[in-house]
Order: structure tokens, then C-alpha cells, then sequence
């Protein structure tokens, strides 16, 4: 069993709780454990609450240091319990031992993931080893968000979990419609799920930059040649392009958006068509 950590933080600037002792090795900038890791929290937080008006409310909250094998397989049965549809490793035409692989050094590039269905930051604890302060920080900003935006919105962020449900489910077992319906349906599907995506990634990815700039942060991951080519080979997977994109187009629109200020970026939470409207590529629905 993959050793684990959990804590519950507490909101008081400037500590860090004790029960979470894993000594990790010092390598420059980087944190000489993980409880020092987690001794930013509070400030980040009070970052994301001033820059969207929301209160996070740590009680709900809790965080974990797992290995990357446990990352990956508790980051597989979020999607799982939040769809109740099993998943499995994607297919790629090389064949599954090369899928498999792919997602192993796509975790491993991972320094923590927010887990919905758990309501937890799960921190990938071979990634802290090395791992520069700058990019653990703002790794945990983005993640942190993503809390907020659930704690904040529970009903888009379920609304989202019924939809890519369905979007599953028609992809998979929708051969008995004609052809064109099925298409027609999924492509309904695949952008509205596309776009409420664009908006969470948007903002988290936003905001994440605003605190870079802020803090000073030189957030650096460095890579070695393999796990570079591993991580561009992991486009090929289905969906790969569009999780891209949502970072992309959504950071660009949702900066012109939070300029509005925080009731114009609360109403893209509160009316999903909105949402749709405003962060679909496409403009025929």
C-alpha cells in the first residue's frame, strides 16, 4: 500500500499542520518536507479569495502526499465515482502497454491534482523531491481553485458530472441511433461539456498567472527528454488536444472576463448556458 498523509488545514497564516512529517530531500529552491510545503497554503488561499469574493472553507478540505502510482489510480476513480462509468486506460494504436506508459509519465509530471469526489489535493510526493518552491506553489493555487470553485458552485460542478456522463455514455453505446443523430448529439454534448471545462481551467490557469506575477514566482518544471516526448505523446490520446485547449482559450477569455469583476465571472457559473455560449467553439447552437 502506497504510504499516505492526511491532514486537514486549518486557515492561520504562517503554519503548517503537524501530523504530515515526510522528510523530502533539499535541491536547491525546493521544500525540505512536505509540511513545509504545505506552510503556504493560508496565503495562497487568501490570494484566491481576494481575487473572486468566495471564502474557502478548509474544514471541507483536505490534502494528501501519495506516490505517483496512487495519484494516478485515485485521479482515474474520481472520474469513475463522479460519472459511474468505469475507466480504464485510453487505447492508443501503438497498443495498451504504450498507453499505459504514457499516463505513467504524464503522472509523474504531476505535482498534485484536485480530486472532486474526494474533496481533496492530492500531492504527487516524487514530484516535491527537486521540485522547485515557485512551481509546488503555484501548482497548489491552480488546485486550490478548483476547491473553491466546488465549494462555491456544487450544482454547475454536478451538472458538469451528468453531462460528461452522458457524453460517455453516447460515445460508447450509442450505436443504435442513426449515424447523424449520434454525431449530431455528441458534438451537443462534447461542446458543452468543452466549454464549462474551459471556464473551470480558465479561471484556475487565470488566476494562477496573476499570482505568479504577483509573488514573484518563476514557476520551472524541468523535464527530462523522455518524459518530454512521453507527455507530447500523450496528445494522441482522445480528449488530449481539447484538455489543452481548455487552458488555453480558457485563460484568454476569462481574463477579459474577471476585469468585468467578480459578479459578471459568478453569473458563468450561475447560468451554464451562459457558459456555453460564452466558451463554445462552436457558434452554430
Amino acid at each position: 500500500m502506497a504510504r499516505q498523509e492526511t491532514i486537514q488545514l486549518k486557515a492561520t497564516p504562517g503554519t503548517a499542520p503537524s501530523e504530515l512529517v515526510l522528510s523530502l530531500p533539499t535541491a536547491g529552491r525546493s521544500y525540505k518536507n512536505s509540511t513545509e510545503a504545505i506552510t503556504d497554503l493560508p496565503k495562497i488561499s487568501s490570494s484566491i479569495e481576494k481575487k473572486t469574493g468566495w471564502a474557502i472553507n478548509h474544514e471541507l478540505l483536505s490534502f494528501r502526499v501519495v506516490s505517483t502510482q496512487e495519484l494516478a489510480s485515485r485521479s482515474m476513480e474520481d472520474i469513475t465515482r463522479r460519472t459511474g462509468i468505469p475507466t480504464t486506460p485510453p487505447h492508443l494504436t501503438l497498443g495498451r502497454p504504450v498507453a499505459r506508459m504514457v499516463l505513467h509519465a504524464y503522472h509523474r509530471n504531476v505535482i498534485a491534482t484536485y480530486l472532486p469526489s474526494e474533496k481533496a489535493i492530492i500531492i504527487n510526493e516524487e514530484r516535491l523531491r527537486g521540485m522547485s518552491q515557485d512551481a509546488v506553489k503555484s501548482t497548489l493555487h491552480h488546485e486550490l481553485t478548483h476547491a473553491a470553485q466546488h465549494q462555491r458552485f456544487p450544482e454547475f460542478m454536478a451538472k458538469l458530472d451528468v453531462l460528461a456522463r452522458e457524453q460517455r455514455l453516447l460515445d460508447k453505446h450509442g450505436g443504435d441511433l442513426p449515424t447523424d443523430e449520434r454525431e449530431r448529439r455528441l458534438s451537443l454534448l462534447t461542446s458543452k461539456v468543452q466549454a464549462r471545462m474551459c471556464l473551470l481551467e480558465g479561471q484556475a490557469t487565470a488566476l494562477q498567472k496573476m499570482y505568479e506575477r504577483e509573488a514573484g514566482l518563476h514557476p520551472e518544471v524541468k523535464m527530462g527528454p523522455i518524459e518530454v516526448a512521453l507527455s507530447l505523446t500523450s496528445m494522441l490520446i482522445p480528449g488530449g488536444t481539447a484538455k489543452v485547449r481548455q487552458y488555453i482559450q480558457g485563460q484568454a477569455l476569462f481574463e477579459k472576463i474577471h476585469a468585468l469583476g467578480s459578479r459578471e465571472v459568478d453569473s458563468l457559473f450561475k447560468d451554464p448556458g451562459y457558459t456555453d455560449l460564452v466558451f463554445s467553439g462552436d457558434r452554430r447552437q
